[in-house]
């Protein structure tokens, strides 16, 4: 079916009759990737970005099944096909938009081609279901295995190309196994009268003919295409995921302190809790964290607010899909259906009449909605370009998957974390002790409190909840505390337990997906931990120096810098005919397996 510009219809007829996967043909999605919505995944692949936005194939897949994705394979913009595996058996889905009669004779060669090398990539055991718009019309003939006599009657060239495709692979065309009225039947139709049947359901010998239920199109989904939702039933037994139950926490409301009303009220808790519990000097490490992260999180509490969060919520929402557009869509399908039974020049004027009015309602809302959203941005800039940036990343990667594939268990990721940071494999390198080391370094109140000034808003916290919106808006009060904690750990050469702790996020990077090995581990530290190690990197550098060939973590350098010292190295090299040597490493890991005891 197609699903140009139609995705929330399309998904509401979906839920409405129960359907659990979808071949979406016609998507003129540019670029390849993967989309969340509220119940279901959609994997796509269509025209690279700089082309004009035409064809485009997809696969919708209910999220009760997104635990059996295996594999996505991009073939082009009129190929897609998705594996799920599950119960010792992989079941490939390939959503198929063949060239119409009208285009070259290469074109229509060229699909059936890149078809065919899919095809020879599927082991004969593996089950497979090809749907999609062929735009091919196949006739009635029988032809034992391939297909039946319930099809009209007609046959073009891309019908015969389909015939033989299916017949040298052993596939069967299950629309002509079932009599149905014709308006169950034809599969196409325009509003001048004219139908046929070139959306078809191809499935393989390994799924038995008893398996398939039935085939038909839903004369009563109305998704704004002239093409009817193709309705296949397959007796398979596909384990869904598992639901988990709500697991509710505690999260606290920090957007309020966008208002200077909230963050006044903030100070003033804080300052009254810091002057009630305040940090000594006799106060032991973990008793001035103790007392300090107390503070913090009973003041924000009481002036924020907190909220309840579901953890494992779906919160993945269309904003323009208001009550509004639900109703006017509800208005548009009873039109639809009521034309549907009655087809004459009055329904149709009327249904057109409703259709029009519920897509330029659509259109409105849409362009408010972006309105609102270039609204915000002006009046939150660093918000802005957070948002701007992460757009125009997603713009520039040439796979843009929201809907993230591993089929990794938490085991085996505990599993590869723990060895990665309890190698062992590499020897003790030597430890550098500065002779003349300053042992009385002190961390000033000052210091901290501009440390604290330059810290960025929408960070996300570690386990003790403290974000830096807290530290930034918690007044002098905040910043003196503060710094008689860096001054007592110092003292100590100890760190809070709770330092130690951290959320571990895997991050994606190249290769196979179901390697852990190929994810990059992304602790989200307590906000207090980053500031403190921030001002000893601060003081190790002004102490120590850095030497000047270094180019990475350093202000105002970057890879810019040493490209040109490079280029410039190497002219002159050839200018004067000297040799030049080049040592690139690329350590696997290097953070990683630093060993802590040694730094």
């Amino acid at each position: 079916m197609s699903w140009n510009k139609k995705e929330q219809e399309t998904l509401i007829e979906l839920k409405k009759h129960k359907i659990d996967i979808c071949g979406i043909s016609e998507t003129k999605r540019k670029g390849k990737g993967s989309v969340e919505y509220e119940d279901f995944v959609f994997l796509y692949s269509g025209k690279d970005k700089n082309e004009r936005a035409q064809s485009g194939v997809g696969v919708l897949i209910n999220k009760k099944f997104e635990n059996s994705i295996w594999n996505v394979q991009y073939i082009n913009d009129r190929l897609i096909m998705v594996t799920l595996s599950y119960n010792t058996c992989n079941l490939h889905m390939i959503s198929a938009y063949a060239p119409d009669i009208n285009k070259p004779i290469e074109e229509i060669t060229e699909f059936y081609d890149k078809l065919q090398e899919l095809m020879d990539t599927i082991p004969e055991s593996d089950k497979l279901v090809i749907m999609g718009d062929f735009n091919a019309r196949i006739g009635d003939e029988i032809l034992n295995g391939v297909k039946n006599r319930f099809n009209e009657s007609v046959i073009n060239e891309n019908g015969e190309k389909l015939i033989e495709f299916c017949s040298q692979n052993l596939l069967r065309l299950n629309n002509t196994f079932f009599p149905h009225k014709p308006q169950h039947k034809y599969t196409w139709s325009n509003t001048r009268g004219h139908q046929s049947t070139i959306d078809y359901i191809i499935t393989n010998r390994s799924i038995l003919p008893s398996q398939i239920l039935d085939v038909r199109t839903l004369t009563s989904a109305n998704v704004g295409s002239d093409h009817g939702l193709v309705l296949c039933k397959i007796r398979e037994n596909i384990p869904r995921s598992k639901q988990r139950k709500p697991e509710y926490i505690e999260k606290l409301n920090a957007e309020s302190l966008n208002t200077d009303s909230t963050k006044l009220l903030y100070e003033n808790r804080l300052r009254d809790k810091i002057l009630n519990s305040p940090i000594t000097e006799e106060s032991s490490v973990e008793d001035a964290w103790e007392k300090l992260s107390s503070n913090i999180i009973a003041a924000a509490r009481e002036a924020l607010g907190t909220r309840k969060v579901n953890i494992h919520a779906n919160n993945i929402r269309t904003p323009w899909f208001t009550t509004e557009i639900k109703i006017l869509c509800a208005e548009k399908r009873k039109a639809y259906l009521k034309y549907m039974s009655c087809k004459s020049a009055e329904t149709y004027r009327e249904y057109r009449v409703v259709r029009n009015r519920t897509n330029q309602r659509v259109k409105e809302i849409k362009e408010e909605h972006w309105a609102s959203f270039s609204a915000d941005m002006e009046h939150d800039l660093y918000g802005a370009q957070k948002k701007v940036w992460s757009m125009l990343r997603k713009q520039k990667k040439p796979i843009s998957e929201l809907f993230q594939i591993t089929n990794i268990t938490e085991e085996a990721w505990i599993s590869h974390f723990t060895q990665l940071y309890n190698s062992t494999s590499m020897n003790n390198p030597e430890v550098l002790v500065m002779e003349n080391a300053e042992t009385d370094f002190t961390i000033d109140e000052s210091v901290v409190a501009l440390n604290i000034k330059k810290l960025k808003n929408r960070k996300a916290p570690g386990l003790d909840e403290i974000t830096n919106e807290l530290l930034k808006y918690g007044g002098s009060e905040l910043s003196s505390e503060i710094s008689k904690l860096f001054n007592i750990i110092l003292k100590h050469e100890l760190v809070p337990i709770g330092w130690k702790n951290s959320i571990t996020m895997p991050i994606f990077k190249k290769g196979d997906k179901a390697d852990p090995q190929n994810y990059r581990g992304i602790c989200l530290l307590s906000a207090l931990v980053k500031l403190f190690t921030k001002i000893l990197s601060q003081n190790i550098t002004e102490t120590a120096g850095i030497s000047e060939e270094q180019q990475g973590f350093r202000t105002n350098r970057s890879t810019v810098d040493a490209i040109f010292i490079l280029s410039q190295i190497l002219e002159k090299a050839i200018e004067y005919n000297h040799p030049a040597f080049m040592c690139f490493i690329d350590l696997a890991k290097a953070f990683d397996k630093i060993r802590l005891s040694d730094v």
